[in-house]
């Protein structure tokens, strides 16, 4: 029987890591099916203008999602020990700079609506920055799930979101 030593054995990491890459697989895949359902309905129900202004104003958001946690998740998920202070710092530092960020998107609105020569964009920019918020409030939690490797509530997470997203962009 193998010693016991308060350290995960290379073999239980091993299937961790298999089974963490099989939940991530199939979040992917339910993010792409939602997602190609979702612009299949849109794109029925909406003209390619209205379809293109959601398209435009979508390009800002990842670059905001990369700046909203400040690098606090990569940190918690890499660090040897976590504690209160460091999950409360890193849990209220993104939620502000979220928020920070969301206004900012929200006041820069109007020149990305010049720059696209579009002024529709400029609301559907505006209500999409909410999600800059939710991304930066969820990085901290989600970076403890990455750290403990539980990628099943990862993906089921992940999923979860996306239908709702999806279900919210049709609606």
């Amino acid at each position: 029987m193998p010693e016991q030593t308060g350290t995960q054995q290379p073999d239980s990491i091993g299937r961790q890591a298999a089974s963490g890459v099989l939940w991530l697989i199939v979040q992917k895949w339910a993010i792409r099916i939602t997602g190609f359902v979702t612009i299949a309905v849109l794109t029925r129900f909406l003209s390619p203008e209205d379809f293109g202004t959601v398209a435009a104003a979508s390009t800002m958001l990842p670059f905001f999602y990369l700046l909203a946690d400040l690098g606090f998740a990569a940190y918690i998920v890499q660090a040897d020990t976590t504690d209160r202070r460091m999950l409360s710092t890193g849990f209220w530092f993104s939620t502000v700079a979220g928020l920070l960020l969301a206004g900012a998107l929200i006041l820069c609105a109007p020149l990305v609506g010049l720059v696209f020569r579009s002024e529709q964009i400029v609301p559907v920019m505006q209500v999409l920055s909410l999600a800059v918020v939710f991304t930066a409030t969820a990085s901290v939690p989600m970076a403890l799930l990455r750290r403990g490797m539980r990628f099943r509530a990862i993906a089921a997470q992940g999923s979860v979101a996306a239908v709702v997203a999806q279900v919210v962009a049709v609606g």
